[in-house]
């Protein structure tokens, strides 16, 4: 090992521990009196809380984007990427933003006096930097890049910042001994509690940039009330507690972002692969990894530990998987969501419970309605997921949020889009619990 990697080494050790009061312990903040109307908040009738209110603070439409892309894009008749075109955009040129459909965008575009209105791939629009995530984060910068390190530094900077509002702990590690970290945000006294994780799947790392920024626009706009109601961020801080694990895979996150194979694989596999590896270090794809119908598992599935698809030799085999199925097994969770990339589609349901796959789904409509994902509820097709688990194990209500609409690993280029979208869904999470708890 070179002198180069010991220092580094050492000193992503060092940073690791300066986040932690107690490296094992559940850590949380200590002063007193902070938290203590968090009750009477929860108590507040909402009887004006809709659909509409929650879903108009983000999706004001109207606005100009720019169309960024080698060329130009097909503007299409409709949301598929087989339906006709109607003309071409060049990169450069502006579209006005009217919907958005899955993973495209319904856009109008002006060309010789005459108005033109059809569907583009949302990868493609970017929003001017004053209307995008850079005019509305403080802390965390995206970068396609946003590596392990990078996250421990951006959580330091926020828990001292927010102590008050954030603390930081270690839930276990990976399998080469990386602290699989987590983020409490909000009153951890509260009855509303909500599991968050990203890059459970390697190659999907913009999802833990996604949620640092989430907690980075939370945590720095206390103040902003949400449209339609008199409710605050801080409000909902007080009366929720957010559980956040940014980065599940980090093993796997850094075969991607260095593009460098473990060594028991790269005798068997072209260094290629590297930065399409879903998998762990071990090679065991964790969201394959639960106890739902996990012997049942057979999408695409591979028969040996590999970069994607391979489900284990048993269910939470792997650290990973094991450690985050231990930690909801410790706590009662009101909702989890587990952040993945492709395809712009959220999946609410899994098996039999059909009230806890109601709840579900009747948050997940809502979150639709905000971003103009696709839903689906289907209770089968995909087995052993973290979210299947959650909803058959835990009988807790569980969404898996696909965010993008391009290949992996996403660019960054499309973090636009992503943030345009799902800002706000740990908002709305919030207030549909409150509603939910005052029916």
């Amino acid at each position: 090992m070179s002198c180069r990697k010991v220092i580094c080494g050492f000193l992503t050790l060092l940073l690791f521990l300066s986040l932690f009061k107690s490296p094992t312990a559940f850590a949380m903040p200590q002063k007193a009196g902070v938290f203590k109307d968090y009750k009477r908040v929860a108590a507040v009738k909402y009887d004006t809380l809709s659909a509409q209110n929650m879903i108009n603070n983000i999706s004001d439409t109207n606005t100009n984007w720019t169309v960024k892309c080698r060329t130009y894009v097909s503007l299409r008749v409709k949301p598929a990427f087989k339906a006709k075109t109607i003309l071409r955009i060049k990169s450069g040129e502006q579209v006005s933003l009217i919907s958005f459909k899955g993973r495209f965008a319904k856009v109008s575009y002006e060309k010789g006096g005459k108005i033109y209105t059809g569907y583009i791939l949302g990868i493609y629009m970017v929003l001017p930097d004053e209307r995008s995530y850079k005019a509305e984060l403080e802390t965390v910068k995206p970068v396609f890049l946003y590596s392990y390190e990078q996250m421990l530094s951006d959580l330091e900077t926020l828990s001292k910042k927010y102590p008050e509002r954030l603390s930081i702990c270690s839930v276990g590690r990976s399998e080469e001994g990386r602290e699989l970290v987590l983020a409490v945000m909000g009153n951890p006294k509260a009855e509303n509690k909500i599991l968050i994780h990203a890059a459970i799947h390697a190659r999907e790392y913009i999802t833990t940039t996604l949620v640092m920024a989430q907690m980075d626009y939370m945590l720095s706009h206390e103040n902003l009330l949400y449209s339609g109601t008199d409710i605050s961020i801080g409000r909902l801080l007080d009366c929720t507690c957010f559980c956040i694990l940014p980065m599940v895979n980090p093993d796997g996150v850094n075969i991607v972002q260095s593009r460098i194979l473990p060594q028991m694989f790269k005798d068997k596999y072209s260094q290629k692969i590297a930065s399409l590896w879903k998998a762990n270090a071990k090679g065991i794809d964790l969201n394959a990894n639960f106890d739902a119908d996990w012997e049942d598992y057979a999408f695409h599935a591979a028969n040996e530990r590999g970069p994607y698809r391979y489900k284990g030799e048993a269910p939470e085999c792997a650290a990973e998987s094991k450690a985050l199925a231990d930690y909801m097994r410790k706590n009662k969770f009101s909702l989890t969501l587990s952040y993945h990339t492709t395809g712009s589609v959220i999946y609410s349901a899994y098996g039999d419970n059909t009230k806890i796959n109601a709840k579900g789904r009747e948050l997940a409509e809502l979150i639709c309605q905000q971003s103009g994902f696709n839903l689906n509820t289907q209770t089968k097709g995909s087995t052993a997921g973290f979210k299947d688990w959650a909803i058959e194990k835990c009988s807790t209500p569980s969404l898996t949020i696909e965010f993008a609409t391009y290949k992996n690993p996403i660019d960054i280029q499309e973090f636009s889009n992503i943030w345009y979208r799902g800002r706000d869904i740990p908002i709305i999470s919030a207030m549909w619990l409150l509603q939910s708890n005052n029916k």
